[in-house]
């Protein structure tokens, strides 16, 4: 490397005093390193002007499915298989907008702390979570509960108290 810099200078002041390079490039190389292209060097598929990397051989010549019973038929329909079976991996981008809306159905968890900076910017929803209405209260088999088990009044009843009501 320091032979290298030698014959391509780097501008020092660009080289913090700190960094590897610096240090690196700040002894003077004990060996000299010869960069003359040699004529020998060059493989004789490069002097023939042959291609590094083949084309491929044929049309779908890549990995197939496993040998099956019914030999040639099962490999007519490979390449219509393949066309059809193409990219059915990839999600289908999501609008903008819609993902907006998506996100705004989520609370804002930076907000629920008080610390969200963002304000109307914020794609989550800041709207304070509704507090449960005394109807929407849910009804259980608990005996230990103060709510009554059916929406009807006493008098559907007669005299008798649902369970939990004294």
């Amino acid at each position: 490397m320091r032979c290298w810099e030698k014959e391509c200078p780097v501008k020092r002041e660009r080289l913090s005093e700190s960094s590897p390079a610096f240090r690196i490039l700040a002894v003077e190389p004990r060996l000299k390193a010869n960069f003359n292209i040699r004529e020998d060097a060059n493989p004789s598929s490069r002097q023939r002007g042959l291609k590094r990397f083949q084309a491929n051989p044929e049309a779908n010549w890549g990995p197939r499915p496993r040998a099956r019973p019914g030999g040639k038929a099962a490999s007519e329909g490979l390449a219509e298989r393949r066309r059809l079976l193409q990219n059915k991996r990839k999600e289908p981008a999501e609008d903008p907008a819609q993902r907006a809306a998506r996100l705004k159905t989520f609370p804002c968890k930076r907000f629920k702390e008080g610390t969200c900076q963002l304000g109307d910017q914020c794609c989550y929803s800041h709207s304070p979570a509704a507090p449960v209405a005394s109807g929407d209260i849910p009804i259980t088999d608990c005996p230990e509960t103060t709510t009554k088990l059916s929406p009807e009044p006493e008098a559907a009843h007669g005299s008798i108290p649902g369970p939990g009501v004294d």
